[in-house]
């Protein structure tokens, strides 16, 4: 019971607030799940089967490894492309230096003159 109290205050004690509400929304669908389940076990006397079925227990760890891996890896390729927008942003900046407030749409001719 120790070893809990002691995992709960380390993430009390965490840097990044991110990674402590990432854990914290974990441990509450969990506690959600468990809760739930427990309530329809006990107002719905559904039978419990004592063999498991091969195809089902597929489903659920392919759906359970799509519910996780997907966010991830989407988070992160939209981390990669946000990060190399604002790289090229910065050495364009870098080389052209910063872009006026207002920029004629041709360069050379000014806006509302005749060609």
């Amino acid at each position: 019971m120790t070893a809990c109290f002691q995992y709960i205050s380390e993430l009390y004690d965490m840097k990044d607030p991110k990674r402590f509400l990432k854990y914290f929304l974990y441990a509450s669908l969990v506690l959600i799940g468990v809760v739930i389940g427990i309530a329809i076990r006990h107002y719905y006397h559904m039978p419990i089967e004592e063999t498991i079925n091969i195809v089902d227990l597929a489903t659920l760890v392919t759906t359970i490894f799509l519910a996780v891996y997907i966010p991830e890896v989407l988070d992160q390729r939209s981390e990669v492309k946000k990060d190399k927008k604002e790289l090229m942003e910065k050495k364009d900046r870098r080389i052209t230096g910063p872009l006026p407030a207002h920029q004629p749409p041709y360069p050379g001719r000014r806006t509302g003159q005749p060609a």
